[in-house]
């Protein structure tokens, strides 16, 4: 008599260091756990596969940032020149307006002096003019027009604004530079492809939470990574990388992040003298 048995274990991996994980680097992207008692898979087990149950992830890395070369606006106004840098952060259109309008009450100017909106129809930014006089220099360093889809122009492109004109940028305003996020493991060899390429990804979590909030990732049908490798080996130490559509580590600013997965895996169990199978 012969009968396969399924078996299953869960793992919750958290990147706070104070439940455990060590090595935290790539600004919190990155960390490893040591486990007291090793990961052992039985030799001979067929099917064993990964698969992430649930994993929560803040939706905080920055998208406007020194390091990205996109976060300065230069403009002139009255004939004076102000160079405004925009602080590290995650934002939308809704956020970025009211930055600029504090930046530019600190430097003394009207808070309106001008505006950004998005127009829905085009996916472009409209900058509108509250004031006369008013002329922004996107042709500088670390521009912010890469953000806002302008081409390294003047705006408005004849000289000095007037009064309640709007100018609207050249391409569709890009925002999203992370579109969604991959958890990457050493617990597999390949992982879940992506592009036909083995990287060790074991989960695609898509951005269901606005800037700034939690991302309660739990798949109705989760994906099964295949773990081969693990039947037969010990697996005492893992590391785990967050990293964003183009496998770049994504910066999670301070913020942790878990993920909880189960491994499983067929073990056969029989009475029956079974034929030796080929080296």
């Amino acid at each position: 008599m012969s009968v396969i048995v399924d078996k299953q274990i869960c793992y919750t991996f958290s990147s706070n260091t104070s439940t455990g994980a060590k090595n935290i680097q790539n600004d919190g992207a990155s960390f490893s756990v040591s486990l007291d008692s090793p990961i052992y898979i039985p030799k001979g087990t067929v099917d064993c596969t990964v698969e992430v149950l649930q994993a929560e992830v803040w939706n905080t890395s920055p998208n406007i940032a020194t390091v990205f070369g996109n976060n300065r606006l230069s403009f002139t106004y009255a004939e004076v020149r102000y160079d405004f840098v925009i602080p590290d952060g995650l934002y939308g259109m809704s956020d970025l307006r009211p930055t600029i309008s504090r930046l530019l009450a600190n430097a003394g100017l009207p808070s309106n002096l001008f505006l950004l909106t998005g127009d829905q129809s085009t996916q472009k930014t409209v900058i509108t003019y509250s004031l006369a006089g008013v002329r922004i220099d996107f042709d500088v360093p670390n521009s912010i027009r890469t953000v806002l889809g302008f081409d390294n122009r003047q705006s408005p492109p004849a000289g000095d604004s007037i009064a309640g004109q709007s100018d609207f940028s050249d391409n569709t305003a890009i925002f999203n530079r992370i579109n969604s996020f991959f958890v990457r493991s050493s617990m597999v060899n390949n992982g879940l492809p992506l592009n036909n390429v083995g990287s060790g990804i074991i989960a695609a979590i898509p951005i269901t939470a606005r800037p700034g909030d939690q991302i309660n990732y739990a798949p109705a049908i989760p994906i099964a990574v295949d773990a081969s490798n693990l039947p037969g080996a010990t697996l005492q130490f893992i590391s785990f990388d967050l990293l964003d559509q183009n496998l770049r580590y994504v910066n999670t600013v301070g913020e942790d992040w878990s993920i909880t997965l189960a491994i499983k895996y067929k073990i056969l169990l029989t009475t029956e003298n079974l034929p030796m199978l080929p080296s």
